[in-house]
């Protein structure tokens, strides 16, 4: 993107494997003058209300309302989450008799939105696709210097009211009134003396066939005129994903949000401690992505985005920071994790897909180790549906749920078996969905790097989707990351794989493309090489019945698994990180398991962040090699120190349940 140079005044300066060692993992010492992230977030620079309105006079000057369209606006109804389920097909799976049928209808028929009405009452709508006996809103004063702290909702309405709805549709509202907000013994934000405020709230709502609540966040910017004797509230365009830091490189990195009207959209962007620029986006719309370029290796800058809909009614955010990597790195920390889909319990542990309570968790105990980015090893969300609205839902519940941190920390996804959209007929043969397909959702979902192979050509009526944000690889000083996706257009069930791929595969494009891709990372210098895919090529706790293993009963399977881990052991690969299971295992791969590997590989397997646990199988071949096994929920942690890499297994509180040293 093209910087523009504007300077705005109006703020002031404010190696190969090993065998495991007991020497602990290295922390950082309290003398090295780097400030963690979380420190970093404790003390945020605040924006005086006569600095905010020099921000937004400055926006109004520079942004051609005109060219913003007209639709939508604020207040527009939610996405569609159920649709009719007429699709396209790609090709036939099963023989006639089978039908094709639909997974179960979520509660949600579009996702919830909020309407403000002059006088601070708002309505919090949703529709459903049953009835719903009874919902509350539980709402609060956004905090702007608690970051990553959950929203605290000092205020709670119970009751919806039924609204006139089309056929087979429930529609509901919930009543809030922000009005109490105002009062001085609780107005920790200001908003009474800035007239700018934002909320936060929390839909509940009961589902009786589930026996559950079904729980929905959302935040509602707002600023307040003086009309006479009366205070008019107006709802500002507000960010309903995001906003996200990603691609995070010496010289710059990637930001993106999400809007919930067609919006003009600007980030303030500054070094810590410098007055900002302010940077303008691309097209007006919804969706707004800003490539930062020229930025200071080894700086903290700190980001607010700046949003303006056709009416000239402008938001600032509070946004996040983020650091650029120096340009010499060989001391630094990264974290791998997966398996978040939702357990079972209360509404936040089944977050629309997402184990967010763990996830929450884990990520706080993440940032007070200060990475400089995490990869999470796939299933993210429950997934399993025919009805791409409800895929969309669940990626945006997890994208909710990682917020608070995806704003200052850089995020790299990878698709499981449960980032599934499918075909599905009455024999229980289901098939990758094309039109629109999960690996495509899932690309336009997150930011990830756009260095993947081409997709193999058509085959008969047989499409294939693209590898696009779900395949690529990426370096931080000396590391070297590559994902693969071993769940690439799936099909399923007792039926041919007449269309798709065994779950556990990494076809002949991806084999091609990481040879290729490792062995110019070794060209480039990187000395430590990792490989993520969710599918553990040795599962030892739940997943004996596939993965890359198959109980040992598909040829094919066999031979695809020796030839990607000689493809690992040929380039070095220190560690193949997995998920799949929920659990946490370790085992050594070398010539003893794979006839012909070169070198050996760490064979780790993460998926604690969420889903139901799994035991440990006893009667896999390669059962006496298992080093450690531990169902908790927890992430791995890599200490990077030149040449040595330690590996730390942290758990839900915080408890090492594990520390090695990867390299000698």
């Amino acid at each position: 993107m093209r910087r523009l140079a504007a300077l705005l005044l109006f703020i002031a300066a404010c190696g190969g494997s090993a065998e495991p060692s007991d020497e602990p993992a290295p922390v950082r010492s309290e003398s090295d003058p780097r400030p963690r992230l979380v420190d970093a977030l404790a003390r945020p620079p605040t924006l005086a209300p006569e600095d905010v309105t020099r921000l937004v006079v400055e926006v109004e000057r520079r942004v051609d309302l005109t060219a913003i369209p007209a639709t939508p606006t604020i207040g527009s109804s939610g996405p569609v989450v159920v649709e009719p389920s007429e699709r396209p097909l790609i090709g036939r799976v099963p023989p006639d008799p089978a039908i094709l049928v639909d997974t179960p209808a979520p509660l949600l028929a579009r996702q919830p939105w909020a309407v403000l009405e002059p006088d601070g009452v708002v309505f919090i709508h949703v529709e459903t696709t049953r009835e719903v006996p009874s919902g509350a809103v539980s709402f609060g004063a956004v905090q702007l210097d608690a970051p990553i702290a959950p929203p605290r909702h000092r205020h709670r309405t119970v009751g919806l009211v039924r609204r006139a709805s089309e056929p087979g549709v429930h529609a509901y509202a919930a009543r809030v009134d922000l009005r109490g907000l105002l009062a001085p013994i609780i107005d920790v934000t200001g908003i009474g003396r800035t007239g700018r405020g934002a909320v936060a709230w929390q839909l509940e709502l009961l589902d009786v066939e589930d026996a559950s609540a079904v729980v929905y966040d959302g935040e509602l910017p707002f600023r307040l005129r003086r009309e006479g004797d009366l205070v008019r509230w107006d709802q500002l365009p507000a960010l309903v994903q995001g906003p996200f830091v990603d691609l995070v490189h010496p010289h710059g990195a990637t930001l993106s949000f999400e809007t919930d009207a067609a919006t003009a959209a600007l980030v303030a962007l500054f070094p810590e401690g410098r007055a900002p620029e302010l940077l303008e986006a691309g097209e007006p719309g919804t969706h707004h992505a800003f490539g930062l370029d020229g930025l200071e290796p080894g700086t903290r800058y700190r980001y607010q985005p700046i949003v303006v809909d056709r009416t000239g009614r402008a938001h600032v955010h509070r946004g996040g920071t983020f650091e650029t990597y120096p340009e010499q790195l060989t001391k630094l920390s990264f974290v791998m994790l997966g398996d978040s889909r939702s357990g079972h319990g209360s509404g936040d542990i089944r977050y629309g897909g997402t184990n967010a309570r763990v996830m929450r968790t884990l990520f706080e105990e993440i940032m007070r180790g200060d990475p400089r980015f995490v990869v999470f090893v796939g299933d993210l969300i429950d997934g399993y549906t025919t009805r791409p609205g409800v895929f969309q839902l669940e990626l945006d519940q997890f994208r909710h749920a990682i917020q608070p941190f995806a704003a200052h920390l850089p995020i790299y996804e990878t698709m499981g078996n449960h980032e599934a959209l499918l075909d599905l007929w009455s024999d229980r043969t289901a098939a990758y969905r094309m039109e629109p397909s999960a690996e495509a959702l899932f690309g336009a979902a997150f930011v990830n790097p756009t260095n993947a192979p081409t997709p193999r050509p058509p085959e008969g009526d047989v499409l294939w989707p693209p590898y696009e944000g779900n395949v690529y690889s990426f370096d931080v000083g000396e590391v070297h990351v590559a994902v693969v996706n071993s769940n690439y257009a799936t099909g399923l069930g007792p039926g041919p794989f007449r269309r798709g791929q065994r779950e556990g595969t990494v076809d002949d494009v991806q084999l091609a493309w990481l040879d290729a891709d490792l062995a110019a990372a070794r060209e480039r210098g990187m000395k430590h090489l990792l490989v993520a895919t969710h599918e553990p090529a040795f599962p030892s706790g739940g997943h004996a019945k596939d993965a890359m293993w198959w109980n040992g009963q598909i040829p094919e399977m066999l031979e695809m698994r020796r030839r990607f881990m000689t493809v690992l052991g040929a380039h070095r690969v220190l560690a193949l990180v997995c998920a799949d299971e929920h659990n946490y295992s370790r085992l050594r791969v070398d010539d003893a398991l794979i006839e012909g590997m070169a070198h050996p590989v760490w064979h780790l397997v993460s998926g604690g962040a969420g889903a139901p646990y799994y035991a440990q199988e006893k009667d896999v071949p390669w059962a006496d090699r298992v080093a450690a096994f531990d169902p908790r929920q927890h992430f791995l942690r890599f200490d990077v120190d030149g040449a040595r890499v330690d590996l730390t297994v942290i758990g839900l509180t915080g408890e090492i349940i594990e520390t090695l040293t990867l390299t000698r």
